[in-house]
């Protein structure tokens, strides 16, 4: 027997916690399918990602912090507190002093943006500046001598709230070691790296005038020479990154290309850390300090992060350079968690079979009323899972349907042609009829499944619909899970 729950939540990890709540009268489920089964078991999520060295020794961690700040919530108030830090000053940025809508011509009137990027991103035709950038962009250009911590959530436009400021320190230190590495962006993971990369050239084509602050990608999977080769011939000023790769170059090419850099970004700094970048974080900070021509406290660090627990606040401390941080909290308590575009529900089944039963005619159904406009990406926990639905489904579906399977162990190559080739699928115009219908199926993030309270298995849809009579693209998100409902006995039961 399977159960259609109606959960709200901005993001899957949201819709998660909000299922907590909505189970607990479930009947007693018994594990269908052992969970070893399935189970990679060949990497320890601690140091998932994270590159083995002997020579990453601990002579360039930063050893000026060594406290360990703490966060105390508070059900009535929405800050993050920082009760114990390093810092010589550790600046609140009160939420009502951003309370002014901020704009592109504001910024451009008040003389803190240059023409030339108001030109670029004014070209993009974007209908505003979002909540998270009206409050970031004008304190972080306006901060030279600070550092900054932000709090803002994935999806809310936090790309071009460093973007921006780092383009305008370029413009700013036009004339000074002009083919030298001014800005250090680290990402997570090479996907992300090489999405913040194609916003920075969509910059570039908006203005050509720009370009002459090049960009380049450093990350694993990649050919290392190629790399260095592209290096040399464009001589960045932007660096985007991931840790493993980073400190390859690093160690081999610092003094080179990294000897003048003034901003550090730390994109997803909560995603680094579940990862196990921790170590890899402190290293590349310390061996960019040491190597900078101008002192070791001179590079800016900007942290972006979704969440801010110990583990993130001890980073912070750890890495950050200036006497005084900036904390700017972008994260509103009242803000909904569901989105308004965004309708989430989720099936309960007795036993795994059911679950990957109900997922395929679930699709069957789906094309079935939408005929061949249909697309689909499907969140599994596992490579070896991810592979056996993929396999499943190119049985049941043959040439009739594409499959694409995207995991950690395909190459950075394929990963990439499999992102172009989906991305080409879309159905970007409603009067066009000519799109085959896709599904994508990709392995869960590690995060998203230790969230999950222990889920012994979990498959979530993610399909795209389409509203042409108003122009709107809507998401539909299903997951089809099977639980050991007896974890939740402490949780009572939301009637929706």
């Amino acid at each position: 027997m399977l159960t259609s729950i109606l959960i709200k939540g901005r993001t899957p990890v949201l819709a998660s916690r909000n299922l907590l709540a909505a189970l607990s009268n479930c009947n007693h489920i018994t594990w269908a399918v052992s969970r070893r089964l399935y189970n990679d078991g060949n990497r320890d999520q601690r140091n998932f990602g994270r590159n083995q060295r002997n020579n990453n020794s601990n002579r360039y961690r930063n050893s000026r912090f060594n406290s360990r700040p703490r966060t105390r919530s508070r059900e009535d108030d929405d800050e993050v507190h920082f009760d114990k830090t390093t810092f010589s000053k550790l600046i609140h940025v009160p939420k009502e002093d951003n309370s002014k809508e901020v704009t592109l011509d504001s910024l451009l009137e008040e003389g803190v943006l240059d023409k030339e990027i108001h030109k670029a991103i004014t070209r993009m035709e974007f209908p505003g500046l979002t909540p998270v950038q009206q409050k970031t962009i004008k304190p972080i250009l306006s901060s030279e001598d600070h550092d900054v911590i932000a709090r803002a959530k994935t999806g809310t436009g936090k790309t071009f709230a460093f973007l921006i400021p780092i383009f305008q320190h370029l413009i700013n230190t036009k004339f000074d070691s002009q083919y030298m590495v001014k800005a250090v962006i680290v990402a997570p993971t090479r996907d992300l790296a090489l999405q913040i990369e194609a916003e920075v050239k969509k910059i570039h084509d908006m203005n050509y005038g720009l370009k002459k602050y090049a960009c380049v990608s450093l990350v694993g999977g990649t050919d290392f020479r190629a790399a260095m080769n592209k290096m040399n011939k464009l001589r960045p000023n932007i660096v985007i990154a991931t840790p493993g790769r980073l400190i390859d170059v690093l160690e081999k090419y610092s003094n080179k290309f990294f000897r003048f850099v003034d901003y550090k970004v730390l994109d997803e700094a909560d995603r680094l850390l579940e990862i196990g970048f921790r170590d890899d974080l402190e290293t590349i900070s310390g061996i960019l300090n040491e190597k900078n021509s101008k002192s070791a406290d001179n590079i800016k660090t900007l942290l972006f992060s979704a969440t801010l627990d110990d583990k993130v606040q001890k980073l912070a401390n750890n890495i950050m350079n200036k006497k005084e941080c900036l904390f700017l909290d972008t994260v509103d308590k009242n803000e909904p968690e569901a989105h308004e575009r965004i309708d989430q529900s989720v099936v309960i089944s007795e036993k795994f079979a059911n679950s990957i039963f109900a997922a395929v005619e679930h699709i069957k159904k789906q094309i079935k009323e939408r005929d061949s406009n249909y697309k689909a990406i499907i969140f599994a926990p596992t490579v070896k899972f991810t592979s056996f639905l993929c396999s499943i489904l190119k049985n049941e579906f043959k040439k009739d349907l594409p499959i694409l399977e995207f995991h950690g162990k395909i190459t950075q190559n394929k990963r990439t042609s499999l992102v172009k080739r989906f991305k080409k699928m879309n159905p970007v115009f409603w009067f066009v009829r000519m799109w085959e219908p896709v599904v994508w199926i990709s392995q869960t993030s590690t995060k998203f499944c230790k969230l999950v309270f222990h889920l012994s298995w979990l498959i979530i849809f993610i399909e795209l619909v389409e509203q042409p009579e108003v122009g709107k693209k809507d998401l539909l998100c299903y997951s089809f899970v099977k639980m050991n409902c007896h974890l939740l006995e402490s949780w009572k039961m939301q009637k929706i």
